[in-house]
């Protein structure tokens, strides 16, 4: 055996300098000189199949993970990593056949399962990629993101009140989450539950009162059902946590003239104007009320 191979642990250090200084190529000589050492651990096996995936060497890493494998096959962490070499070289059927095998090993891991549903998604398999999700869920019902991911999937299928469902059971498990309400009003006011959604997006507020966005959806809302003076309501308590925000003014300005509110409007057009005098849509508008800003 060489002084090079007879200690391994220089080499991995090598690597690892070479690595940072940007030699990936030296990196990956030095620590498969460290990984054929009969002294070699895994630890340096793992670092070069991440190094071989890193410099696009995607089939040499798959050999040097089967044969971590071999010796422990239910890491997932293992599995996953192939499965990303597998996909890299569009080798999808065999990438399937490592989830399976993982499920197959690891019976009970619902984030597998969410693994899983994610590249069935991405696979256009939408149809399994839910049974995927069932499964979870099923093993960890109290796991909010579970049933988001779901409802986003029954979105594009067109299943609106299967998603609602859905959402309503992640507010359930964790009704702290501002989004989630956000998310069932959107989807109350397309089955048309506008009070509903209303009584969701308030909520949203109340869990945070001092975001800016929580106010934008509820006024989003009452625009669309035209209710302009609830979202001037809106707009004024976005202006009180921001009033250095010129689109808010802006924005109140044109809702202001839905209700016939020219004053009000072109003042709220002149203040928008004020903080940013170079912008010319702030200056058109203006223009189109008053003629003179």
């Amino acid at each position: 055996m060489t002084a090079e191979t007879k200690d391994p642990a220089f080499h991995y250090r090598q690597a690892f300098l070479k690595r940072a200084s940007g030699d990936l190529n030296g990196a990956i000589l030095d620590l498969e000189k460290a990984v054929q050492s009969k002294d070699s651990q895994i630890s340096y096996v793992w670092k070069l199949t991440e190094l071989y995936c890193e410099g696009g060497q995607y089939e040499k890493a798959i050999e040097r993970i089967d044969g971590l494998l071999s010796h422990d096959p239910g890491n997932q962490e293992y599995r996953k990593k192939k499965i990303e070499a597998l996909r890299q070289l569009d080798r999808s059927y065999e990438a399937f056949e490592e989830f399976e095998k993982g499920n197959e090993l690891n019976p009970h891991d619902p984030e597998w399962l969410m693994e899983e549903a994610e590249f069935l998604h991405d696979a256009e398999k939408p149809g399994e990629a839910l049974d995927r999700i069932a499964r979870a869920i099923n093993l960890n019902p109290e796991k909010p993101e579970y049933r988001i991911a779901k409802a986003d999937i029954m979105l594009e299928l067109d299943n609106i009140h299967g998603a609602l469902n859905e959402v309503n059971e992640a507010i359930r498990v964790m009704p702290c989450n501002p989004d989630n309400y956000v998310l069932a009003a959107k989807l109350m006011d397309e089955l048309g539950m506008h009070e509903d959604a209303e009584r969701h997006l308030l909520k949203a507020t109340e869990l945070r009162p001092h975001e800016i966005i929580r106010y934008q959806d509820l006024s989003e809302h009452f625009e669309k059902l035209e209710n302009f003076r609830k979202a001037i309501e809106c707009h004024d308590r976005m202006i009180e946590l921001n009033p250095e925000r010129a689109q808010l003014y802006f924005e109140r300005a044109g809702l202001k003239e839905e209700t016939g509110d020219v004053q009000g409007a072109r003042e709220d057009y002149r203040k928008a104007l004020s903080l940013e005098p170079r912008n010319p849509q702030y200056r058109k508008r203006l223009e189109r009320l008053t003629g003179n800003p």
